[in-house]
């Protein structure tokens, strides 16, 4: 029986993210935890500062629907804002 939940990155990359309260953006790649062989966050592109990434971790994805190409997140907008920013510099991958 196939698992019908794996999809590669590359099928999920540019899917729409939103958070509790509204959209943030589009994933923009994947930051992963090598040792584990683990997804730990999505690089999401923000619709508050283009050029910019915002990290959400997978941890607080709540739904993913692939029928419409889009990825709920649990935090708010607000969270998300403050967190931490993805810097290509300061990681291997994404």
């Amino acid at each position: 029986m196939a698992d019908s939940h794996l999809r590669s990155s590359r099928a999920v990359t540019a899917y729409r993210i939103a958070a509790a309260n509204g959209r943030i953006g589009n994933i923009g790649g994947f930051l992963m935890d090598e040792e584990a062989w683990v997804i730990r966050y999505q690089a999401a592109t923000r619709n508050w500062r283009p050029g910019k990434k915002a990290l959400v971790s997978t941890a607080r994805v709540m739904r993913v629907s692939w029928t419409n190409s889009k990825v709920d997140a649990g935090p708010s907008r607000k969270t998300i804002k403050s967190g931490p920013e993805f810097a290509a510099s300061n990681h291997s991958r994404v």
